[in-house]
This record gives C-alpha cells, sequence and structure tokens, in this order.
C-alpha cells in the first residue's frame, strides 16, 4: 500500500533572529516593485557626503543634478557590458520588488569569524574621466529604540558610509578617477539593524 508523503513545509523563522522574522513577515505579504530611487536623490546625498570633493567638478559640468548612470547594476540586471556585482549570503534576492535584502554584518568570538551578506561589484570605465560610485539603498528595518543600519562601501577610497537610520533612501558614495576600460573593485555592506534593501549600483559621469 503506497503511503502518503507528508507536504513540506517552509522553514519557519527563529524566534530570536530579527532578519528572520523580518523576512518571514515580507513573505507573508505581496511583494510589490519599489519606486526606483532618482538620480537626483542620489546626487543630494553625494553634496551632503563628498562636500567640496564633490564641488570641484561642478565648474565643469554645470549639468550635474540633471546627470543620469552611465551604468546601472540591478537585481534584475546584475551584469553588463561595463559590471557586474556577485553577492554572498543574500537574505533575499527578490527581483519582483527589484531589491536584494541584505543582513547586516556580525562579527564572531573569533579572528576573522563573521556572517552577513556582502555584494562585490566590478565596475569597468566607458571612457576616461571622474566618476560617482552610489550604491542605492531603498529603504532599511531597524529595531525601535535600537542601532539603525550604518551602509558601507569598501574600495580603493576606504570605507565610505551613510546611515539607513531613517525611513529615507540612503546609501554611501565615492568619487573615481579613472581611464577607459579601467576596473574597479569594490564591496558594500552593512552593519547594526536588521535588514538593508540594496536597490542598484550606479555608476555618474561627473568630468
Amino acid at each position: 500500500m503506497a503511503t502518503r508523503k507528508k507536504a513540506a513545509t517552509r522553514p519557519r523563522a527563529s524566534a530570536t533572529d530579527p532578519f528572520a522574522k523580518a523576512l518571514e513577515s515580507r513573505r507573508k505579504t505581496s511583494v510589490r516593485r519599489t519606486p526606483r530611487v532618482t538620480d537626483r536623490v542620489v546626487l543630494d546625498w553625494a553634496k551632503a557626503q563628498l562636500g567640496k570633493d564633490l564641488g570641484r567638478y561642478t565648474p565643469r559640468n554645470a549639468s550635474l543634478p540633471n546627470i543620469a548612470p552611465v551604468v546601472e547594476l540591478t537585481p534584475r540586471a546584475p551584469h553588463g557590458a561595463h559590471g557586474h556585482m556577485d553577492l554572498l549570503w543574500p537574505g533575499r534576492w527578490d527581483c519582483e520588488s527589484n531589491l536584494v535584502f541584505m543582513r547586516p554584518i556580525v562579527y564572531g568570538d573569533s579572528p576573522g569569524e563573521w556572517d552577513g551578506s556582502v555584494a562585490y561589484v566590478r565596475l569597468k570605465a566607458p571612457a576616461d574621466g571622474s566618476y560617482l560610485v552610489a550604491a542605492v539603498f531603498a529603504g532599511f528595518s531597524s529595531p525601535q529604540g535600537g542601532q539603525g543600519l550604518v551602509l558601507k562601501m569598501n574600495g580603493p577610497w576606504g570605507s565610505n558610509t551613510a546611515s539607513g537610520q531613517t525611513t529615507e533612501p540612503n546609501g554611501p558614495v565615492a568619487i573615481w578617477n579613472a581611464q577607459a576600460g579601467d576596473s574597479l573593485y569594490f564591496s558594500v555592506t552593512c552593519t547594526g539593524g536588521i535588514i538593508g534593501y540594496l536597490q542598484a549600483i550606479r555608476l555618474y559621469p561627473l568630468a
């Protein structure tokens, strides 16, 4: 006599893991496509984070507030002629919402011991010039009254950061001076909080 197989069940979130609980909560709801963070918003971040360093390029490019990215990598299009991004341990790679749910980095007790999501990015300069590199986060989840997310972009410039302590989109930016065909390698992580929603990696021409 044939035995009926028990229906498979989805793993439940750990009662002690806030990331898993938040992820499970999102799974129970209809995930809609998140509106694209506008280029003007990203350039406002750049002005706030880079100040005079960015201002040096404004006279040579009076249309700076209106520029568009020459490279944009997203969860739906993570690979192109001028770059790609790979994710180590993404909490969720969601093409419907066009977001990667990134789990904050947590360090263990032993040297080199850590857990969390890391985006590894390679960009290729399409032409000689200076560029604005941006890691665009569309939102965050942080515990009430607790530590907010710190968004990090680690590359040849060091570790540039942005705050994820509000409900508004944000993300770290950096300036890259390159010749046509040069490659840039960097990583994107977050610490603190619960989830960071990575929407895109963008490369804007400055000069």
